[in-house]
């Protein structure tokens, strides 16, 4: 999904992107622009070639920000019904995604730009599309969850500045 994401914001012709799986360490931060630029940084030198990555957090007002940037992990073990029971008569509901993208080449220092995506978070799980956050969290503006959109749908509700931003950074070097 980050991939296709990153080519619609993107569309231009003179970057490419292949998705690679690579295990990169995680660093342990509240701050998903400093995860990103760590595992861009790590990543580039490691292959030797240029990298972007991104990474995102999910933060809830009425827990604090919880779960931050541990999304991969909450989603591992308490996954979302554990969110709703958390969430289980909580009055504020906001919640807000925060995206981090950063590119890097080998030996180089990581360029990184942030967005976020506002919304709330549901009482029940809907819907049948992506992962974890996707069946709870409904994005400002919308009425469904995440989960209840397609792929090619759900791409352009995501935003699409930080792509943006980080290709002409890219393209201006």
């Amino acid at each position: 999904m980050k991939v296709l994401i990153a080519e619609n914001a993107i569309n231009s012709d003179e970057i490419e992107l292949e998705q690679m799986q690579l295990d990169t360490p995680e660093i342990q931060s509240m701050d998903v622009r400093e995860i990103a630029a760590f595992s861009a940084k790590w990543a580039a030198d490691k292959i030797g070639k240029p990298v972007v990555v991104e990474d995102n957090s999910l933060w809830i007002e009425s827990l604090n920000g919880f779960p931050a940037s541990f999304v991969a992990y909450v989603d591992r073990t308490i996954g979302e019904e554990g969110i709703l029971k958390l969430m289980k008569n909580k009055e504020n509901r906001a919640a807000k995604f925060v995206m981090a993208a950063a590119y890097c080449e080998p030996d180089g220092e990581p360029m990184v730009e942030a967005d976020e995506l506002k919304g709330v978070i549901t009482t029940e799980l809907h819907g049948s599309y992506g992962r974890f956050a996707d069946f709870f969290f409904i994005p400002e503006g919308y009425e469904k969850t995440m989960g209840c959109f397609p792929d090619e749908e759900r791409k352009l509700i995501w935003p699409h500045g930080l792509w943006k931003r980080l290709a002409k950074k890219i393209l201006l070097k």
